[in-house]
C-alpha cells in the first residue's frame, strides 16, 4: 500500500498528501514549476524577486505574514532554486485549513504595490551584498557558470544589481500572471489530517481558472560543452576558498543513485569517515570545511567539492584532491568506505522519516518529477531499498564516468 494519495483538479494543480495520525502537526511544502531556469537575460533575479513580494499584500489580506503568524506557524519560510520556488511551514493541525486559504491569497491574488517593490528590492540588494560577502556562496556563482555555459541553469538565482534595478511593477505582473498559475503548482501535505476535509478545501480555495498554461520547456545541458578551466577571484577574506566541478546528468537517470552514493563517500559533510575528511583535514590538517554533493536538476547536473582553507596551502590542497580522486578511478572505493556509507545513508533515511518537514519535501519534489518529467514517485522507503540494492562495481562506474578531468571546473576566491 502506497504510503501516500494523489490527485488533481480541473485545472491541473496536484497534491499529494501522506497522513500521520500520532502527531499533532501538519507540514506544508508547495511548490511552484518557476525558477531563475525560467527568466530572461534581462530580468535575472525575478523569480527570487517574486518569492520575497508574496509575503506582502493580497486581496483578502494586508499583510500575509502577519496572517500566517496569527495561526502560530513555525518554520514559515520559502526558497528559490534554478528550476522551482518552494512555500512552506509547519502548523498545529486545527488550522491547516487556515492554512492553505491564506496560501491560495499569496499564489494567485497578490497585490503589486510600487512602494513594497522598492522597499524589497533594497532588501535583495542586502542579501546579494552578503552573498558576496561569504565566499562559498559567491564561489558557487561564478563557478556554475563555468560549467553550464549559456544554457539557464548557469545563470544567476539572485540576478545582478543592473537587473534588479531594470525589474519593474510590470515587468513582476507579467510573469506571476504567466507562472503562478494552478496547472503549474503542486501541494504536499504531511501530517495530522482528515483526507476528505483536506481535499474539500484544497477544492475551494484552488480551484479557480488558469491565466497562462503555455510554458517553455528546458532543454537538457550537454555535458560535452564543457572543458577544463578554472578561474580565480581575489577577494579580502581570512580564508580562501576553492571548488571542482563536474558536470552530469540530469535528475532522471538511474546512474544518478550510484553516483551520489560516490559523493557521500567521497566527501559528504555528515560523514566524518569520508575519503576527503580523512585526507586533506585528519591526515595533513589542511582545512576545517571540506565536502563534496550533488546538485541534480529536471536539465541537467553537477558535483560539486568544496573547501576553505589558509592561502598557502591552496595548491597542496588541490593536488592532493585530484590525486585522491585519480587513486579511486584507478583503485575504486574500498569495500569498508562503501559499507559504512551504505549504513549512513539507511540511517539518514530513516531520520527523514521521522522529519514532516523533509517528508512534505521528499514527496513535493516527486510529485512536481512525475507532473513535469513523468518520474515515477518513489516513497521514502523505496527510496530506502533502491540505495541498499547498490553495488560497490556500480558506484565505482559511476564515479569513473563523471569524474573526467577534460571537463573540470577549478574556482578559487579569496
Amino acid at each position: 500500500m502506497k504510503p501516500y494519495i494523489t490527485n488533481k483538479l480541473s485545472n491541473g494543480l496536484e497534491y499529494i498528501l501522506i497522513e500521520n495520525n500520532n502527531i499533532e502537526t501538519c507540514s506544508i511544502n508547495i511548490i511552484v514549476n518557476v525558477g531563475s531556469v525560467n527568466e530572461t537575460s534581462s530580468i535575472r533575479g525575478i523569480s527570487h524577486f517574486l518569492e520575497h513580494l508574496l509575503f506582502k499584500k493580497s486581496k483578502k489580506y494586508k499583510n500575509i505574514t502577519e496572517e500566517f503568524n496569527k495561526l502560530g506557524v513555525h518554520g514559515l519560510n520559502a526558497s528559490t532554486g534554478h528550476e522551482k520556488t518552494y512555500y512552506y511551514c509547519n502548523v498545529n493541525k486545527i488550522h491547516i485549513h487556515k492554512c492553505l486559504e491564506i496560501y491560495s491569497q499569496m499564489l494567485f491574488f497578490h497585490l503589486f504595490n510600487s512602494y513594497e517593490i522598492n522597499k524589497e528590492r533594497n532588501v535583495i540588494f542586502e542579501e546579494m551584498n552578503k552573498m558576496k560577502d561569504d565566499g562559498s556562496d559567491y564561489l558557487y556563482e561564478f563557478t556554475r557558470q563555468l560549467v553550464f555555459k549559456s544554457h539557464p541553469l548557469g545563470k544567476s538565482i539572485i540576478g545582478t544589481e543592473n537587473t534588479l534595478n531594470n525589474i519593474s511593477k510590470k515587468h513582476l505582473l507579467e510573469f506571476y500572471n504567466k507562472y503562478y498559475n494552478p496547472n503549474n503548482i503542486i501541494i504536499s501535505i504531511y501530517g495530522n489530517f482528515d483526507k476528505s476535509k483536506i481535499e474539500s478545501t484544497i477544492r475551494k480555495y484552488y480551484s479557480i481558472n488558469n491565466k497562462n498554461i503555455h510554458y517553455q520547456k528546458i532543454k537538457p545541458y550537454n555535458i560535452n560543452n564543457t572543458n577544463f578551466e578554472y578561474i580565480v577571484k581575489k577577494k579580502n577574506s581570512e580564508q580562501v576558498n576553492i571548488q571542482i566541478i563536474f558536470p552530469c546528468l540530469e535528475v532522471i537517470h538511474d546512474i544518478n543513485y550510484p553516483l551520489r552514493l560516490a559523493y557521500e563517500i567521497l566527501g559528504d559533510r555528515n560523514n566524518m569517515s569520508s575519503r576527503l575528511f580523512n585526507i586533506i583535514r585528519e591526515k595533513h590538517g589542511l582545512v576545517y570545511t571540506i565536502r563534496s554533493y550533488i546538485g541534480l536538476y529536471k536539465s541537467g547536473g553537477a558535483i560539486y567539492i568544496y573547501a576553505g582553507l589558509d592561502k598557502k596551502n591552496v595548491m597542496k590542497a588541490i593536488r592532493l584532491i585530484i590525486d585522491e580522486l585519480k587513486k579511486i578511478k584507478k583503485y575504486g572505493f574500498t569495500k569498508q568506505e562503501f559499507a559504512t556509507t551504505k549504513i549512513k545513508n539507511s540511517t539518514s533515511k530513516l531520520i527523514l522519516l521521522q522529519d514532516g518537514s523533509e517528508i512534505a519535501d521528499h514527496y513535493g519534489d516527486e510529485l512536481m518529477l512525475k507532473k513535469t518529467i513523468n518520474k515515477p514517485i518513489m516513497s521514502i522507503k523505496s527510496l530506502l531499498d533502491k540505495y541498499n540494492s547498490i553495488t560497490l562495481k556500480e558506484v565505482n562506474q559511476a564515479f569513473n564516468k563523471y569524474v573526467d578531468f577534460d571537463k573540470m571546473i577549478i574556482g578559487i576566491i579569496g
